[in-house]
């Protein structure tokens, strides 16, 4: 169900109808509203799930961005030190990859920025687990 609908800025926030929605079950329903997911995170530039999703590994997590259908893509030229969790070294288009956001020690301050906006190659969308 969504619980707060954006005025003229995101996010689309949704939560389950009943709690502990098993990752099979967002899977599912991300698959059947794949269009209209998409088109929300396109015009409000997020969709946030919120509590009560019963998502507990990065192995869940990649099946639900695989259900969605977001492009698989190769994380090259980003600044951030990152560490892959699940998919392969030697990328595979077809299987999309979960990585760290950053692996950059506490110290080290993080800017402001754009997901890979300084490369000529950027993702469509970007999913945080």
């Amino acid at each position: 169900k969504v619980e707060a609908a954006p005025e003229e800025c995101g996010p689309v926030v949704l939560v389950p109808a009943q709690a502990g929605a098993t990752w099979v079950i967002v899977q599912e329903y991300v698959r059947a509203k794949r269009d209209a997911l998409l088109k929300c995170a396109s015009d409000y530039g997020v969709v946030l799930f919120r509590g009560g999703f019963d998502v507990r590994s990065a192995e869940e997590w990649q099946s639900i961005m695989s259900a969605l259908g977001v492009k698989p893509m190769e994380y090259v030229g980003g600044a951030a030190v990152r560490k892959l969790v699940v998919g392969r070294d030697d990328f595979d288009p077809r299987n999309l990859q979960v990585v760290t956001t950053n692996e950059s020690p506490p110290s080290e301050p993080i800017p402001f920025h754009h997901e890979l906006a300084q490369t000529p190659t950027f993702p469509d969308h970007i999913g945080f687990f």
